[in-house]
């Protein structure tokens, strides 16, 4: 099953290879093309091959392969992301709790403060305040 997709990932960048050298073909074309001064129509059709020379390097550029190594290589981990080594996990399981502990005592001391964490507030007095109806 991997030799399939190492097949489809080449295919698909030799004939990414293929249209961007006629993508660079265009270019150097376009590159080469003189437009007289106040030649309306000659720069409209100028910002139409460019147009289309994007759309087209963006097309290119989606059906281009981006994965490095193949999906079989890669073992039964997501990729080497994440840490195997049990004292590194440990390590970063209690930054992050660390992490978690400071957001929580830094929201109650704010709490006791008077801080509140509701999105909508209502006005103080005056006739808007039938209108905000205050918020639990």
């Amino acid at each position: 099953m991997a030799g399939k997709g190492n097949e489809a990932t080449e295919r698909a960048r030799t004939l990414a290879a293929a249209l961007n050298s006629m993508i660079d073909k265009g270019l150097e074309a376009l590159a080469d093309l003189e437009v007289a001064k106040g030649d309306v129509a000659a720069v409209d059709r100028l910002a139409r091959c460019v147009a289309n020379l994007a759309r087209a390097g963006r097309a290119i550029w989606t059906l281009t392969p981006d994965v490095e190594e193949d999906e079989a290589e890669k073992g039964d981990d997501d990729g080497g992301s994440e840490p195997d080594d049990p004292v590194e996990l440990e390590r970063l399981h209690r930054e992050l709790w660390d992490r978690v502990e400071d957001v929580r005592s830094a929201v109650e001391s704010r709490r006791r403060e008077g801080w509140t964490i509701s999105p909508r507030q209502p006005p103080v007095s005056g006739e808007d305040a039938e209108a905000f109806p205050a918020t639990v």
